[in-house]
């Protein structure tokens, strides 16, 4: 299998409240009827969905901003909007990374591989030892100034 193809994917309906689970290496596929499961936990499914997503849609969203962004995304869910336009620049670098680069004076790419091969109660110790300087950069990009890109056209 090729570097960053993942081995299982899912196929959705959400029309006909089909879930599909394929395996591209032996092409088994699993199908999950959505009305299938009993009443009494469809809630708790739909809730845990729910959580799922906004979480995965969050992710790279401020602590601080957290909350306000969660209301402005299930309003759009509540709107019917499924996906919110993108915005060209808007996914910025987890705080945590920001302050390994500039701690360590590596680039991005590094920061990010060091961080991915950290397990998990490797990461709450970092972000426990560096939670200062995280909180200086969550600030900091609350307070910026906007900036002007029009001087690099001169």
């Amino acid at each position: 299998m090729p570097k960053g193809t993942q081995r299982y994917s899912w196929r959705r309906n959400a029309n006909e409240g089909i879930a599909v689970k394929v395996d591209s290496v032996t092409e088994e596929t699993l199908t999950i009827d959505g009305k299938s499961f009993p009443e009494e936990i469809r809630a708790e499914i739909f809730v845990y969905g729910i959580s799922k997503i906004i979480d995965d849609r969050l992710s790279q969203v401020a602590a601080d901003d957290k909350i306000a962004e969660t209301r402005k995304l299930v309003a759009q869910l509540k709107s019917g909007e499924w996906k919110a336009e993108r915005v060209a620049g808007a996914r910025q670098l987890a705080a945590v990374i920001i302050v390994i680069m500039n701690e360590l004076g590596c680039s991005v790419h590094q920061a990010q591989d060091a961080w991915r091969k950290k397990d998990d109660a490797g990461k709450k110790a970092l972000r426990e030892v560096l939670a200062p300087k995280i909180l200086e950069v969550e600030e900091a990009r609350r307070t910026a100034d906007e900036v002007s890109l029009d001087d690099l056209l001169s």
